[in-house]
C-alpha cells in the first residue's frame, strides 16, 4: 500500500442532548488527492436548534503529525485540532455541528486537514431546515456533470414536493414558492446565486443548466437548492468537482501528430485498396457488360442472316414449316453457345481473373459471327447461294 495518510468515517453518530428526531443524511466520496490522501464529503442536514456529534477516525501508516481547522464554517468545531500518531495507530476527532443562533439555509466549507504530507481536505454541507416543512426539494446531479472542466457547462435535476397533503391538512394545490439556487466552492467562494419564483402543484420537476467560467479554479464545489413558502425552509446540496483540462506541452503534441501522421497513412493504405476492389470489380463489371451486349449484336445478326435465307428458300417453294423449325434449332444453338460464354465469365469473375476475362472477350470478338464454317448454312441454300448472301451482308459486322 502507498505510503501516507488515510482517512476514513465510522458509522459512529452520536446525538447531542436535546437534538433527539433530527434527520441525518451523509454521503461519503472518496477521492485521492495530491499527496495520495483519501477525502471524506460530510453532507449534514438539521432542524433549526438542534445539534449533532459526528466521529472521524484518522489513522496513519507512519509517523506523522496532524494540523486540523475549520474553515468557512459556522456552527462547526472540532474537539482535537493537534496530534501525532505513530505507524498503524489512528484517533477519533469529533466534529461537532451546532445550528443554535444560525438561520435556517445551506452552510458549505471543509476540514482542513495539514501533515507532513502535504493538505487535505474534508468538504462539509451543512444543512439547517425549519422544524416545519411544507415544501421539501431533492437534488440529482447526473454522472456525466460529477466531474466538469473550467468553463464547461453544469447540469442538476431538480425535484420539489408539496408535503401538506401528507401532513394531514390538505394539498395547497398550484403554489407559488421562492426557490433559491447557488454553487459555491469549499474556500467558501460563491460562483453562482439565483431566485426564481416556481408554481408547485404537488410536485414540480425541472432542469437548472449553469455555464462556468474558464478561469473557475479546481475543486470542490456544492450545488444547493433552498426552497421558501412562509416560515418552512427545506434544503438540499449535492457536491460536484471542477477540474482544468490539462493543457499539451510540445512532447504531448508531437506524440499526437506521429500518432496523426501513423493514422492518416493508415487511412490512405486503406483507401487505397478500397480503390482497387472497387476498380476491379467495376472492370470485371464492365467486362461482363460488354460480353453480353455482343452476344445480343450477335443473336440480331444471325437471325437477320437466317431470315435472309428463309426468303430466299421461300422463293424456291421450300416447306415453310421445316424452315422455321431449322430456324428455330440454329438460334437455339447460338444461345446455348452464348450462355456456355456466360459461365466461363462469371468463373473468371469469381475468381478476379481481369486479364483472362479480357483476352476470352478478345478471342470470341475475333472469331466474328462464325460465318466462314457456314454454320448458320440452311438445308437447301447451295454454297453458292449462302456466298451471295453473304456478298450481300458483308460490312454488316460479319467476319467471312
Amino acid at each position: 500500500m502507498k505510503k501516507g495518510v488515510l482517512f476514513f468515517v465510522f458509522a459512529v453518530l452520536t446525538i447531542s442532548s436535546g437534538s433527539a428526531g433530527v434527520e441525518i443524511t451523509g454521503d461519503a466520496i472518496f477521492e485521492d488527492s495530491e499527496v495520495g490522501v483519501s477525502s471524506i464529503l460530510l453532507k449534514i442536514t438539521l432542524t433549526e436548534g438542534e445539534s449533532l456529534e459526528k466521529s472521524v477516525n484518522v489513522f496513519t501508516d507512519e509517523f506523522s503529525e496532524f494540523f486540523l481547522q475549520v474553515q468557512n464554517l459556522e456552527g462547526v468545531s472540532l474537539n482535537e485540532q493537534s496530534f501525532s500518531l505513530d505507524s498503524g495507530e489512528s484517533k477519533e476527532v469529533i466534529v461537532s455541528f451546532d445550528s443554535v443562533g444560525l438561520e435556517t439555509g445551506i452552510y458549505v466549507g471543509k476540514i482542513e486537514i495539514r501533515s507532513k504530507q502535504g493538505v487535505s481536505e474534508l468538504p462539509i454541507s451543512f444543512e439547517i431546515q425549519s422544524e416545519d416543512i411544507f415544501f421539501d426539494v431533492n437534488i440529482d446531479i447526473p454522472p456525466s456533470y460529477s466531474i466538469i472542466s473550467s468553463g464547461g457547462k453544469f447540469v442538476a435535476q431538480v425535484k420539489i414536493y408539496d408535503l401538506t397533503e401528507s401532513q394531514g391538512v390538505g394539498s395547497l394545490g398550484a403554489t407559488s414558492i421562492d426557490v433559491d439556487y447557488f454553487i459555491i466552492s469549499s474556500d467558501g467562494e460563491i460562483v453562482s446565486w439565483e431566485t426564481e419564483k416556481v408554481v408547485v402543484d404537488e410536485r414540480a420537476e425541472f432542469s437548472k443548466t449553469i455555464s462556468f467560467s474558464k478561469d473557475a479554479k479546481d475543486g470542490n464545489y456544492f450545488f444547493g437548492t433552498v426552497v421558501r413558502y412562509g416560515s418552512s425552509v427545506a434544503t438540499a446540496s449535492q457536491f460536484f468537482s471542477v477540474k482544468k483540462e490539462k493543457k499539451k506541452n510540445l512532447f504531448s503534441i508531437g506524440e499526437d501528430f506521429r500518432f496523426l501522421a501513423i493514422l492518416v497513412f493508415i487511412l490512405i493504405i486503406f483507401l487505397g485498396f478500397i480503390f482497387m476492389f472497387v476498380y476491379i470489380i467495376k472492370d470485371r463489371d464492365k467486362l461482363v457488360l460488354e460480353l453480353k451486349r455482343y452476344n445480343s449484336e450477335e443473336l440480331m445478326a444471325q437471325r437477320n442472316l437466317l431470315f435472309e435465307q428463309k426468303r430466299v428458300l421461300e422463293e424456291k417453294g421450300e416447306n415453310k414449316n421445316v424452315i422455321r423449325k431449322e430456324i428455330k434449332k440454329k438460334i437455339s444453338s447460338l444461345k446455348k453457345k452464348q450462355r456456355k460464354r456466360v459461365g466461363e465469365f462469371r468463373k473468371l469473375k469469381k475468381i478476379g481473373s481481369v486479364t483472362e476475362m479480357k483476352r476470352r472477350l478478345s478471342d470470341w470478338k475475333e472469331e466474328g459471327y462464325n460465318t466462314k464454317s457456314l454454320e448458320y448454312k440452311m438445308e437447301g441454300l447451295s454454297t453458292k447461294e449462302m456466298q451471295k448472301i453473304l456478298k450481300k451482308w458483308k460490312g454488316e459486322g460479319y467476319k467471312k
